[in-house]
């Protein structure tokens, strides 16, 4: 029994890894399609309005996907084979309503602040954009509640990305240039609001499986909780996509087109990094609960070891071939390859830092987490602010490397504070749970596993 357990804990765990990294290429030859598709200019106010609809749409879930996770298994009862529909018509029509809200602010942001503007039917033709994400973070959070996981992450990460590259690709081919950015953008809206009603589908159908038992939710403590939630997702999801905006601001459209192009190259590096430690999420979450820190640390060495040299390996090629790399989505982003190197940076102190993020989430330290990204994120952005009237616009890559660095340096004392434990490359160095000594033996058995 327990290693059907086991086997079928794999499984999942190899399926997650394949639809990440499957994920992460369709959604790098999407970027690049589309670049093609829009040439250098309108492919820098595309990737401000899509950024722009991506923020409002994960604020306007209202962090109801970990919210419909957590009381789920306090509400639903497998055993009984029962659920509670008041919690997931609740979190339904929040979402509605908040990214309603958001829809509206993306509107009045793009009419009057991204410059040049698009014409008002592109920004319309984006406003689904931001609905339906936020509609398909709940549904991702619903069908998690229901061990659909895997279909969920494969429809909308996955599936969506590969249904606009073809799109795009015959948009490119059979649609005039000065129709392609609303076609693109109708595309996108399109795409994924047919994955949010797949999704409503599979939910409904699995619903009809169980009873409704009539529990619900008190509603005060449910807003309190999706605030800070909220705040969560946006702060740790979306930096990347406020950062273009920033760009465009600072640098107009051709800069913000290359940075966005820059941050695609880097996080298809950094996806790499989430798969290798999603395979160890599930032991590091069993050594914080038994509170064994030794095991803990001799993880994170372990993971540290996987992690390192394929990412530096990676990123001395993306540095060695900037320019070719960052051309594929337009020649005249060349000129910005300053922008992709100082990325990389960031990408390669991530890998050195280890997993602060998933640790700080492990050991309580949500609050923490949000108020040093929060902060990093608001300090660096006000002086890439303050100097961008006397610097190129790659201020704006400096800050965001200033920004991840400082948070993950302050991540990693919060981390050894709490319990001793050091997720960095220091670690391999000797800490305090796993002396110099001791190291080489402890990562051998640890690799073993």
């Amino acid at each position: 029994m327990k290693r059907k357990i086991l086997r079928g804990d794999i499984l999942q765990v190899a399926l997650m890894f394949v639809n990440k990294l499957g994920s992460g290429v369709a959604g790098y030859a999407m970027f690049i399609i589309i670049a093609k598709a829009l040439g250098p200019e309108d492919f820098g106010n595309f990737s401000q309005l899509y950024s722009l609809a991506l923020v409002a749409g994960i604020a306007g879930s209202f962090g109801q996907q970990i919210f419909l996770v957590k009381e789920a298994a306090n509400l639903n009862s497998r055993e009984d084979q029962t659920y509670s529909s008041g919690l997931y018509r609740d979190s339904k029509f929040s979402t509605v309503i908040f990214s309603a809200i958001c829809c509206i602010s993306l509107f009045l942001y793009a009419t009057f602040i991204i410059l040049p503007t698009p014409n008002h039917a592109t920004i319309l033709a984006a406003l689904p954009i931001a609905f339906f994400y936020a509609l398909t973070q709940t549904t991702i959070g619903e069908l998690r509640t229901f061990d659909r996981t895997q279909l969920a992450l494969f429809t909308r990460d996955f599936l969506w990305r590969a249904i606009i590259c073809a799109g795009a690709a015959l948009i490119y081919k059979f649609t005039p240039p000065e129709q392609r950015y609303t076609a693109t953008m109708l595309l996108i809206s399109l795409s994924i609001a047919g994955i949010a009603v797949f999704h409503l589908l599979v939910a409904a159908n699995e619903k009809r499986k169980l009873s409704d038992n009539g529990l619900s939710l008190d509603r005060k403590a449910a807003f309190k909780a999706s605030i800070g939630l909220t705040l969560i997702a946006v702060i740790s999801g979306s930096d990347s996509y406020i950062f273009t905006l920033l760009a465009g601001q600072i640098g107009g459209n051709d800069y913000a087109g290359a940075f966005f192009s820059s941050i695609r190259t880097t996080e298809a590096v950094n996806l790499f990094l989430m798969a290798i430690t999603l395979v160890y999420a599930n032991k590091l979450s069993k050594a914080v609960a038994k509170r064994n820190f030794k095991e803990l640390q001799s993880l994170c060495n372990a993971l540290m070891i996987l992690q390192i040299i394929p990412v530096l390996a990676v990123s001395t090629v993306i540095i060695f071939f900037n320019t070719e790399i960052i051309s594929f989505f337009s020649p005249e982003y060349s000129k910005h390859t300053a922008t992709l190197n100082l990325l990389v940076a960031g990408i390669i102190f991530n890998a050195l830092t280890g997993s602060t993020v998933l640790l700080m989430q492990l050991l309580g330290l949500h609050w923490k987490q949000i108020l040093l990204q929060g902060g990093f994120l608001i300090g660096s952005a006000g002086f890439a602010l303050a100097l961008s009237s006397f610097t190129e616009p790659e201020v704006v890559a400096l800050s965001y490397l200033v920004a991840k660095v400082g948070w993950n340096y302050f991540a990693i004392k919060s981390i050894k504070s709490a319990c001793g434990v050091n997720p960095s490359v220091a670690a391999i160095f000797g800490s305090k749970h796993i002396p110099f000594s001791s190291v080489k033996s402890e990562l051998l058995n640890k690799l073993r596993e």
